[in-house]
C-alpha cells in the first residue's frame, strides 16, 4: 500500500498516532455494539 501513498502524498504522515487510533477503534466498537444491539440475540456471535 506504500506505494499507492507515498509519493502521491510526499511528507504526509501515512500511519495514525496511538490517539487516532484510540479514537477510531473506540468509534468502531460504539458502531459494532450498536448494530449488534439491533439484531436478534439468535444471530449474535
Amino acid at each position: 500500500m506504500p506505494y499507492s501513498t507515498a509519493f502521491r502524498y510526499p511528507g504526509e504522515e501515512l500511519e495514525p498516532d496511538r490517539a487516532e487510533f484510540d479514537r477510531a477503534l473506540q468509534a468502531a466498537e460504539g458502531f459494532y455494539t450498536f448494530v449488534l444491539s439491533t439484531l436478534p440475540p439468535a444471530v449474535h456471535p
